[in-house]
């Protein structure tokens, strides 16, 4: 998961409106998870999230359109409202990787084409090959 625009958001408003919103888009993301599912940061403004016991393609899709939906409201910040939104990369194991370093670099492929289809969307690594 990545921020769209973030940079923006340091570069216009400053480093300490971007540390507001990667808070507050880390606290949305909580609230649409399930209760056992893992959100951590990855760097910048990439998260890693982890859904275990995912049985169908279905479930992802419903936890990542929420993920989408939470993240939309504006944030206030000093009398102006920032607009965040999010892009999904989605890698599955073992279907597009069984170890770390194959499944981030499938869910990073699909990110980047979520971004190049337009952004604030989510994009499944088995839909594109590296």
């Amino acid at each position: 998961m990545d921020l769209d625009g973030f940079k923006k958001i340091n570069d216009t408003l400053g480093h300490f409106a971007g540390d507001l919103v990667l808070v507050e888009i880390a606290k949305r993301s909580q609230a649409a998870l399930r209760e056992y599912d893992t959100i951590s940061r990855f760097g910048g403004d990439e998260f890693v999230i982890l859904l275990p016991e995912i049985q169908r393609k279905e479930e992802i899709d419903v936890i990542a359109n929420r993920l989408l939906e939470y993240s939309r409201a504006p944030i206030p910040f000093h009398g102006k409202l920032i607009q965040p939104s999010l892009s999904l990369g989605i890698a599955v194991y073992p279907n597009d990787g069984i170890d770390r370093e194959t499944l981030l670099r499938k869910a990073d492929l699909a990110l980047y084409v979520a971004k190049a289809m337009g952004k604030n969307r989510l994009s499944f690594a088995e839909d594109w090959k590296d």
